[in-house]
């Protein structure tokens, strides 16, 4: 039996709704520049152990993009792939000054190569 007169909705008001769309309609700009760069083989790949870093377009008027690809610890795990504004990459590299892991180290090391390549 259906209930009547409740309606369930994502977010709780129309502003976290639309600020939700703007951030979404946002990356997935981000994710376009990134799919048309490596159309045109325009990433240039930074080598980690177990994350790449791939810089498309730093010579553009916003400092382009930086594609971070995981490849995980066992041979099961696909790979995943984030873009990244070169803003979010120096914050992201701030957070990892007091890193502790092995894991952390690495990260902060690939990040300290890609500031420097699009600097």
């Amino acid at each position: 039996m259906a209930r009547v007169g409740q309606r369930r909705y994502l977010f709780p008001d129309r502003a976290t709704a639309e600020a939700e769309g703007a951030r979404q309609a946002s990356l997935a700009f981000r994710y376009r520049l990134a799919l048309e760069a490596a159309l045109q083989s325009g990433i240039e790949w930074i080598r980690g152990a177990a994350y790449d870093a791939g810089i498309v377009g730093k010579e553009r008027a916003d400092g382009g993009l930086v594609l971070i690809t995981y490849h995980g610890r066992n041979l099961n795990q696909r790979p995943s792939t984030t873009v990244y504004t070169p803003d979010d990459i120096r914050a992201w590299h701030r957070s990892l000054w007091n890193a502790h892991s092995a894991e952390e180290r690495e990260v902060g090391a690939l990040l300290a190569r890609v500031l420097e390549r699009i600097a």
